[in-house]
């Protein structure tokens, strides 16, 4: 077993608080400690990055290379964003498929956590980026690959496509209700589903980092606790998804905070999963502004906005539905929010006695960009 992963294990199985891992370790680490301290999206974090005089002043030629399961996409997404938001003239180009972070570093592999990705999606990342230098440092042509500023792989169609700016790539929302266990393209009567967790439970710990399928034949059993499937009707007609899902929450819990994850799959006619991108995290109390923790109030009912979800591309295949898996993210290798309202890092297992209890209003909704 991994050494990092027998730390997680520790922390979870005991209820330690999260503020406590270097001490599991055995070494203090006072970075992780400063970043403790600053949860929120502060001047600490901004001070680090470009404002947007910064970005109206960045002229150069950018390219930035991602992932749709690359856990990193988010970061390359929002320099992307903000350059083209406050530069209009941003000579920043886009290239994304169904890669996650290794593969865009080191190299992209025929298959990816058990999907066999589209014969045109296996590039040569280290040529195109050679390509690259040679065009902005030595006049050489533009790297043939680049059509135009959004360059993305749609999955399932073996084809690239591509796009002037992120808004050209779909062109309407297919917006799902979470009826109870079905996804629904209308709303109906109001009503919701209840789900309890209880923080106390620790008998799934940590096994391995590197276990995940992207394509399966089931969904895993492990994956599913503290979680609730949502699922479609069968799709008469194939189409597009192209970019990242937005939706909202409307819950009530007993609680003051709780930390949401969220997944979409495609489930073939096949029987098979397919995750059509990295999961959606979202603590509660920032959902609607990550500068500053906005505590729920007990047993009423909240809005959790759904967005900054990762971007994706995929040809949806006839006779396909959607599934939508939504829960609790509580799990050894992340920081559990037992939702006291207290620092998140210093909450223990002795937070733990109340289950959470939550209902999830049907009025709740995502919006999937398709085209």
């Amino acid at each position: 077993m991994e050494f990092s992963t027998m730390i997680y294990n520790s922390y979870y199985k005991n209820g330690t608080a999260f503020n406590k891992l270097d001490s599991i370790y055995g070494k203090a680490n006072f970075i992780f400690q400063k970043w403790l301290k600053h949860p929120s999206f502060d001047k600490y974090w901004r001070s680090k990055m470009p404002d947007k005089k910064d970005f109206a002043k960045i002229n150069i030629p950018v390219l930035t290379l991602t992932g749709y399961y690359d856990a990193d996409q988010r970061g390359a997404m929002y320099y992307y964003n903000e350059h083209h938001k406050y530069n209009k003239n941003a000579n920043h180009y886009l290239v994304i498929g169904p890669y996650g972070h290794s593969g865009v570093i080191s190299g992209v592999d025929e298959e990816y956590n058990g999907y066999k990705i589209d014969s045109v999606a296996k590039i040569n990342i280290e040529e195109i980026s050679f390509q690259w230098f040679d065009y902005i440092l030595k006049g050489k042509k533009k790297p043939e690959f680049l059509k135009d500023k959004v360059n993305y792989q749609v999955m399932g169609s073996n084809e690239w496509k591509s796009a002037p700016e992120i808004n050209k790539i779909s062109n309407g929302k297919l917006k799902l209700f979470l009826n109870r266990t079905k996804l629904e393209e209308t709303e109906s009567k109001l009503a919701y589903i209840s789900q309890t967790v209880n923080f106390l439970e620790r008998k799934d710990t940590l096994q391995s980092f590197s276990d995940e399928k992207i394509l399966d034949n089931k969904l895993s059993p492990e994956y599913l606790k503290d979680r609730l499937i949502f699922e479609s009707n069968v799709f008469e007609n194939s189409f597009e998804i192209n970019g990242s899902f937005t939706g909202n929450l409307k819950v009530s819990i007993n609680k003051k905070d709780m930390d949401v994850i969220l997944t979409v799959y495609e489930k073939l006619s096949s029987g098979q999963y397919l995750k059509l991108s990295h999961e959606y995290f979202a603590r509660a109390s920032y959902s609607k502004d990550n500068t500053k923790r906005n505590l729920l109030r007990p047993n009423l009912v909240e809005n959790i906005p759904i967005k900054n979800t990762f971007f994706t591309s995929r040809k949806v295949e006839k006779g396909s539905k959607l599934i939508v898996v939504l829960g609790i993210r509580k799990s050894a290798d992340v920081q559990i929010n037992y939702g006291t309202g207290k620092d998140i890092s210093e909450e223990t297992i002795t937070d733990a006695k109340e289950p959470l209890e939550i209902k999830w209003y049907n009025n709740s909704y995502i919006e999937i960009p398709v085209i």
